[in-house]
């Protein structure tokens, strides 16, 4: 193997492990004898501050991010299938989905750093047709539905990547909004309950 990609795939992985390191999951220890040792200390609960819902029209929404929301689609949890929520993202649009009547809406997630982001996202009914437009940032309120023909073994069932097509929200009210300061989702905060990371 040339030296250079071994040094490349190397400074990667430490990289990940020193993000890692950084967020309270793994502590190291450096002895004078030169030995290191690794602890895994556990994922810490990500305290999020502000509410973990939205009222419109006197209705709840969760709040929640792509990433979780695919996840809950994957696991098929049918109390939180049935739940109203309140995500943000990017639009995405092409020919085939404009044809169907429906959008992306995606957010890039990070494990580590921005050179391994992956998009995540979800269809969006639209029913205004082609609004909104490509690249803007929106805030989508509503439910999930499932679609009639797509099964997670047909879609990648990773909820970390690609845009899962086995179910579409089925939007209340889309607002769009500024870019966020941060647009990630940094996967290692995402939560399997409320509050979510958002």
């Amino acid at each position: 193997m040339n030296s250079k990609i071994l040094s490349v795939i190397i400074l990667a992985g430490l990289v990940g492990y020193l993000a890692e390191v950084a967020h309270g999951r793994q502590e190291m220890t450096f002895y004078p004898d030169g030995n290191i040792t690794v602890n895994d200390v556990g994922r810490k609960r990500l305290i999020i501050k502000g509410e973990s819902r939205e009222l419109l029209n006197g209705k709840g929404y969760i709040k929640i991010n792509l990433s979780e929301l695919s996840d809950i689609c994957v696991n098929q949890d049918a109390g939180k299938l049935k739940a109203n929520y309140v995500l943000r993202g990017s639009v995405f649009r092409e020919a085939r989905l404009d044809a169907a009547g429906r959008f992306g809406l995606v957010r890039l997630g990070i494990f580590c750093c921005a050179v391994h982001a992956v998009p995540i996202g979800l269809l969006v009914r639209d029913e205004k047709h082609n609004e909104p437009h490509k690249d803007e940032w929106v805030k989508v309120y509503g439910h999930l539905q499932k679609m009639a023909g797509q099964t997670a073994k047909v879609n990648n069932s990773d909820p970390y990547a690609a845009v899962k097509e086995e179910y579409i929200i089925v939007p209340d009210k889309i607002v769009e909004i500024r870019i966020p300061s941060d647009p990630y989702i940094y996967l290692y905060n995402c939560q399997q309950r409320e509050p979510y990371y958002y």
